[in-house]
């Protein structure tokens, strides 16, 4: 902890909601969340308001082998927030007591006050902390570093695959494009990119270069591809303009759909085809339907 870990100490931090923070995505394997509102779910919330804290303190501490964990919350939700509105988490310290960091937080969505309360966060010895949780387990449990998760945490239980003609370059222009950031590339000498894998938003999506020799063929060599890739995001007639500016050509301008999604379609420069979409009004399955069927017998799309 250095001196300069004292009271007084204020940070914002701003998030544009995603799909992936509303109720339904908290926990994709409950049937009870699945039917719920397509709002910003309470346990992300509280995880907004951890991180800002966690922002705002970890310049104060010799971060990363100093941490902070949560020990105590209590906020309101008081509004509900659509996916695409920017929410911006205020957080102020209050209290220095030993290693225990007392927090006022504050949570507004550009409309409403969302959230409001106090936080409480530990200061801890990262090696220390894990040696100790590692413990519980006991003697004759398998170590977690032994027993990964059958779905690791950072993957969703599809992910997408792509060869390219030339990865390298299309990892620069998913940067561009859609704001990727790489993780992993592993090459060969001559520099062909075997595996690489990028983060678009709250999505993985893995790639790599093509090798007609042992069957992978990006969309070039095949004439086309019959898959597409769908992102949702907050703005998708900025994001479109955007990868065309990097270099996507532009197939179906951005227009406002039926299925309550405002929607364009892009190919890149390697073949992959795109289509980026902002969710504009959340429907029934019935309703839907309904639409569709409208659809058909004005003449179709």
């Amino acid at each position: 902890m250095k001196d300069t870990l004292q009271p007084g100490i204020k940070y914002q931090h701003h998030l544009v909601l995603p799909p992936s923070k509303m109720v339904p995505a908290l926990y994709p394997e409950a049937e009870e969340f699945q039917v719920m509102p397509e709002v910003f779910a309470t346990g992300f919330l509280v995880g907004f308001l951890e991180w800002a804290c966690i922002k705002a303190v970890n310049p104060h501490l010799d971060w990363p082998s100093e941490q902070s964990v949560g020990t105590y919350i209590s906020v309101s939700h008081e509004a509900a927030t659509p996916a695409g509105l920017e929410v911006t988490a205020s957080v102020e310290l209050i209290g220095v007591e030993g290693k225990r960091l007392t927090f006022d937080v504050s949570a507004h969505d550009g409309v409403d006050l969302i959230s409001r309360g106090r936080h409480q966060r530990v200061v801890i010895d990262g090696k220390k902390f894990a040696a100790r949780t590692a413990a519980k387990l006991g003697p004759q449990a398998v170590p977690h570093s032994a027993a990964p998760l059958p779905i690791p945490s950072a993957y969703r239980t599809a992910t997408p695959y792509l060869i390219v003609s030339s990865a390298a370059a299309a990892i620069s222009f998913y940067q561009q494009a859609f704001g990727a950031r790489e993780l992993v590339r592993l090459a060969d000498p001559s520099g062909k990119v075997m595996h690489a894998e990028i983060q678009i938003d709250d999505t993985r999506v893995m790639l790599a270069d093509e090798f007609p020799d042992m069957g992978y063929r990006s969309p070039q060599a095949l004439g086309g591809s019959p898959v597409s890739l769908l992102l949702y995001v907050a703005d998708v007639d900025a994001r479109v303009a955007r990868a065309v500016a990097a270099g996507a050509r532009e197939t179906l301008a951005v227009s406002d759909q039926f299925d309550g999604d405002r929607r364009g379609t892009i190919i890149d420069p390697f073949g992959h085809v795109w289509l980026l979409a902002t969710k504009l009004e959340a429907i029934s399955v019935q309703e839907m339907q309904r639409r569709f069927g409208a659809v058909m017998e004005s003449g179709g799309f």
